[in-house]
This record gives C-alpha cells, structure tokens and sequence, in this order.
C-alpha cells in the first residue's frame, strides 16, 4: 500500500503541485484511508520528501 500511495501521490505533485495536492486526493485514487497514509508519512511534508529521495 505504501508504494501505491507514493506512486499515486508522485503522479499528483507533477500534475497539480504540492500545494495543490491535497491528502484526500491522494487517499481516494490510491484507494487507501487517511489512517493508512498517516500511519507511512506523518505529514503530506513528509511524503513528499520521500519521493524526491526515491528519485
């Protein structure tokens, strides 16, 4: 589930931005629930750092 919500989240920032990604979007199209991505990233920060390291 981590790496669908990173791969979901990723396809978001480059589409909207980061400050227009919101965590509710990326919740829904990676199928997954806030506790769920809360529980991986502590914040939408954190996720995002995340995937620049990936890359």
């Amino acid at each position: 589930m981590k790496d669908k919500i990173l791969g979901v989240a990723k396809e978001l920032f480059i589409k909207n931005g980061y400050n227009a990604t919101t965590t509710g979007e990326i919740v829904k199209l990676s199928e997954s629930s806030k506790g769920n991505l809360y529980y991986h990233f502590k914040t939408k920060e954190n996720l995002f750092l995340e995937i620049l390291n990936i890359e």
